[in-house]
């Protein structure tokens, strides 16, 4: 329980700093977001910023255990309709019937 509970917090703290305006990399612009991307910092910025926060007290604490920071990889995936992967009863109906 305690492995989902980090992983779900690395997840969304990794989300929260992609949304947050962080450039895709050194010397690279910020992204620009729309104005749907405004309401939703206004209406869960506060949360947001305390998930990052104890995401980065879990991340010292591996530091200060490993001395090392941990990889994350971060995969992100569109484009695909509800159910198209992974729910045997939609794949069949999407014509992914194995």
């Amino acid at each position: 329980m305690q492995k989902q509970q980090t992983l779900r917090i690395l997840f969304v703290a990794t989300l929260c700093g992609m949304v947050a305006g962080v450039p895709a990399a050194p010397g690279q612009p910020p992204i620009i977001h729309d104005a749907e991307q405004d309401i939703l910092q206004e209406q869960f910025g506060a949360q947001w910023a305390a998930q990052d926060k104890q995401l980065q007290e879990k991340l010292d604490a591996l530091y200060a255990k490993y001395g090392k920071r941990p990889n994350i990889v971060h995969i992100m995936w569109d484009d695909n309709s509800f159910g198209e992967v992974g729910i045997e009863a939609f794949n069949k109906i999407r014509g992914f019937d194995q």
